[in-house]
């Protein structure tokens, strides 16, 4: 027979299955807000060219702007370490991803499936006993 500890146990581990699930997809929405695609390195690359054809010179830019205006722009330095393709292609995918989802939604289902299997076993002694438990843990919860 369980006690009213092994309910709260239960529920304990209910809500912290709960909070695990709640968190792995922050952590998921996270890397899907943060990461970069292929199209932003390639879109990187093009403007990297473009600045290299059109760059312009002293007579272009004296009317235009300063040496204080533009000395906090990026230089060729600046770029050079950025991500390169070889660098990226180790990232996690999308596919990766739904994968990852997949797997812990299988997880979840047999964590929750056991904790099902554990309430059946509760009820098969004596109905009243599980009554008599809930509504013990709702008048303590009120």
């Amino acid at each position: 027979m369980a006690t009213k500890d092994d309910i709260h146990g239960l529920q304990g581990q209910i809500h912290g299955l709960q909070g695990q699930i709640d968190g792995i997809k922050t952590d998921i929405d996270g890397i899907k807000t943060t990461m970069a695609t292929k199209d932003d390195i390639h879109g990187l690359q093009g403007q990297i060219d473009g600045i290299k054809t059109t760059m312009a010179t002293k007579d272009d830019i004296k009317n235009m702007a300063t040496k204080d205006d533009i000395k906090n722009m990026a230089t060729k330095d600046d770029i050079k370490n950025m991500a390169t393709k070889d660098d990226i292609k180790n990232m996690a995918t999308k596919d990766d991803l739904g994968k990852f989802r997949s797997d812990m939604i299988d997880y979840m289902d047999k964590k929750f499936f056991d904790q099902r299997g554990d309430l059946i076993m509760l009820m098969r002694g004596e109905d009243k006993k599980l009554f008599f438990l809930v509504d013990l843990l709702v008048k303590k919860m009120y």
